[in-house]
Order: structure tokens, then C-alpha cells, then sequence
């Protein structure tokens, strides 16, 4: 993702977080929340799955 990604994400994250939370304590209905974060949970599990390679055993 290179250098800029670095040094943003680990700001935006927590800053998307904080404006999310706000407008739920202001009572905006956010339509669809539970569904996005279902369907992110189970593609980075998914990623997460297809990433993780069995240990090749030692030929004997």
C-alpha cells in the first residue's frame, strides 16, 4: 500500500469511527450498518482463510 497509506490509515480509521458514533448518539438512522459489517467480517475472513498455507512436510 506504500508509505502515504501508512501514516493515514492508522488516523482515518479512528476518525471514521468517531463520526460514526456521533451520528448514532444524534439518532441518525444508519441504514444498513449490521449488514456491512457482517458482510466485511466474513470477507476478511475469507482473505484471511485463503492466505493460510499448510506447513509442506520434510520428505524422510
Amino acid at each position: 500500500m506504500g508509505t502515504p497509506a501508512i501514516c493515514v490509515l492508522p488516523v482515518v480509521f479512528p476518525l471514521m469511527m468517531a463520526f460514526g458514533g456521533a451520528l448514532g448518539v444524534m439518532g441518525l438512522p444508519l441504514l444498513g450498518v449490521e449488514t456491512g459489517i457482517t458482510v466485511s467480517a466474513i470477507a476478511l475472513s475469507g482473505f484471511v482463510a485463503r492466505a493460510v498455507r499448510p506447513p509442506k512436510e520434510s520428505p524422510q
